[in-house]
């Protein structure tokens, strides 16, 4: 009975443990606008951390959805969420950068991909299959 108890005990912190909020950052050319877990949304400077600046993108058949095409020179942190019904990534290619990409991603997964861009254009794709060739791509400006 006490083990039981205790093992409720423990799973109870472990779920409050996971408990947190987030913030997504979008940059833009101007203020960056962010949206919390809870929906609402504010502007203010961009997030910057370790990891750079975060930048939402989804992707579905056969299209990448990012927040802009422009983007200020530095680091980021791209959190690609698949809301297809394919597997998906995201493939970044440009100036000092080749090939950098996320994990493949199932219908549903979310991962992310962590680059530095400096000025120059960028193409964002899908290297799985021929996604590419069907239009999951897109052409970013850094600035």
């Amino acid at each position: 009975m006490k083990f039981r108890r205790e093992l409720a005990l423990a799973a109870a912190l472990v779920s409050l443990a996971g408990c947190s909020s987030s913030k997504t950052t979008t940059p833009t050319t101007g203020p960056a606008s962010s949206t919390s877990a809870s929906g609402t949304s504010s502007s203010g400077p961009s997030a910057a951390s370790g990891a750079g600046t975060t930048v939402a993108v989804t992707e579905t058949e056969f299209s990448i959805d990012l927040p802009s095409k422009t983007l200020q020179a530095g680091t980021y942190t791209f959190k690609v969420t698949n809301s297809g019904s394919f597997t998906h990534n995201l493939t970044v290619d440009g100036p000092g950068v080749e090939d950098k990409a996320s994990p493949s991603l199932s219908p549903g997964d979310s991962g992310e991909v962590t680059v530095t861009l400096q000025k120059g254009t960028y193409t964002f794709y899908c290297s799985v299959d021929s996604h590419k060739e069907k239009g999951m791509d897109a052409t970013v400006t850094v600035t």
